[in-house]
């Protein structure tokens, strides 16, 4: 059986990272406009970069590292960087943080069906629940698929959006 990580595409990978970045709703342009420029323009600027800098830095970062240790999953990774007692730890942070993700997509999804095309609440957040439980059961490669099919989409709203806001004006 061939290893399911020697299937992964340099694509498919960064598609899997801007997936996460941008879905996870980091880059997304509200809490950008909202945080980044409650600093001012310069220094609202300077965390933008400082904040583009960190995510390429452990976007390559974590990747080596997990090759180099052979880690198919963090566990190894969380081990190695701090022990067996601080990655019980981390690991548990992790979990919260991952189901607090998930908590405020499914509200957010939910929300946004029932705003934009009238569906009820619980509809919405049902059908997120089961994509992203049947992307999670199809392991590795279903959750590379969902990402490698949305970043696409995701990059080009994100482009047209930005066009459109230049265009605009200020």
């Amino acid at each position: 059986m061939v290893d399911e990580r020697q299937r992964l595409s340099a694509f498919q990978v960064a598609a899997a990272y801007i997936g996460t970045v941008v879905g996870a709703g980091f880059a997304s342009g509200q809490e950008v406009l909202q945080f980044f420029t409650f600093f001012g323009a310069v220094k609202g600027l300077m965390a933008v970069v400082l904040s583009g800098v960190l995510l390429a830095f452990y976007g390559a970062a974590i990747p080596f590292l997990a090759h180099r240790f052979d880690a198919v999953s963090h566990g190894p990774l969380l081990r190695a960087a701090g022990g067996p007692l601080l990655a019980r730890l981390l690991d548990g942070l992790i979990l919260i943080f991952l189901m607090g993700t998930l908590s405020t997509m499914i509200a957010g999804f939910g929300a946004a069906l029932y705003e934009q095309l009238d569906w009820p609440l619980p509809a919405g957040r049902l059908a997120l629940a089961a994509v992203a439980l049947l992307t999670v059961l199809l392991g590795l490669g279903g959750v590379v698929t969902a990402f490698t099919a949305v970043a696409p989409f995701l990059m080009l709203a994100i482009g047209v959006i930005a066009l459109a806001t230049l265009a605009q004006g200020p």
